[in-house]
């Protein structure tokens, strides 16, 4: 099962929870006390966004990720990736038009991910983790992943399957 399948099936099934127990009590008989929000959200990560006009293409860096993700019931927001596309987050107005975005389609931003443009090891590394931080302050995000491997772990050539990794990871 894909994971947007995963999540769709989700959000129906709670829907129809919440609906068939909402209707099991007559008016008169149900209780008055305000509803209890639900302690969580759930969200998707930009990364595993796939353009409906192109499926092969992913959503980073495209300012469609938020209309995308609003027609998944039961998406309340997506975590950003901040580098590797064009445009990038780093750049700040770029930033401030996602922000404008996710608000637009009524999304939160709940954090980022992605803040490598280069080697993690290499001279920009400092540089590049500050203007992530920066755009991520921008975006409302109170999130950041930085990712952090020991060189040469070869998780570039691994793929991940699964909740783990198969084999020593970083």
């Amino acid at each position: 099962m894909k994971r947007r399948e995963f999540l769709q099936r989700l959000a129906y099934g709670t829907a129809g929870c919440l609906f068939a127990s909402a209707g099991a009590a007559s008016p008169q008989i149900q209780n008055k006390e305000p509803q209890v929000r639900l302690p969580y959200k759930i969200g998707i990560r930009q990364a595993s966004l796939r353009n409906p006009g192109d499926p092969s293409k992913g959503m980073v860096g495209d300012i469609g990720t938020f209309k995308v993700a609003r027609d998944i019931p039961g998406i309340a927001g997506v975590e950003l990736q901040v580098a590797g596309s064009r445009p990038n987050m780093r750049d700040l107005s770029v930033a401030c038009r996602f922000k404008a975005e996710a608000d637009r389609w009524g999304l939160n931003i709940p954090s980022t991910a992605g803040v490598w443009d280069h080697a993690i090891w290499g001279p920009t590394a400092g540089l590049d983790l500050l203007d992530s931080i920066r755009a991520t302050e921008i975006l409302g995000a109170r999130v950041m992943l930085v990712a952090f491997f020991r060189k040469n772990t070869g998780m570039e050539r691994r793929r991940l399957r699964g909740s783990g990794c198969s084999g020593r990871c970083g």
